[in-house]
């Protein structure tokens, strides 16, 4: 649902690209993707943080002790 906020931020990716965002916001044509591309020194593969084991586009394996770094919270209650 994110996407649409992107989509209204962008304008009018429709006429400018050819790329649609339908209601049910799956982007046409398939296979389009968008997003917010950002330079960082570190590299970042986000697969570790995904448990689908079956993905085809799989880069890397799943690290559970990564996740639970990144999106668990502590016992005094804040973000990590």
């Amino acid at each position: 649902s994110e996407q649409k906020a992107l989509f209204k931020i962008l304008g009018r990716p429709d006429e400018a690209i050819g790329v649609k965002l339908t209601d049910s916001y799956l982007m046409l044509p398939i296979k389009s993707l968008c997003g917010i591309k950002f330079y960082c020194s570190e590299s970042f593969i986000n697969c570790v943080f995904c448990e689908r084991e079956n993905c085809q586009n799989r880069r890397t394996g799943y690290d559970h002790k990564a996740y639970q770094r990144r999106y668990m919270m502590p016992k005094h209650g804040r973000m990590l």
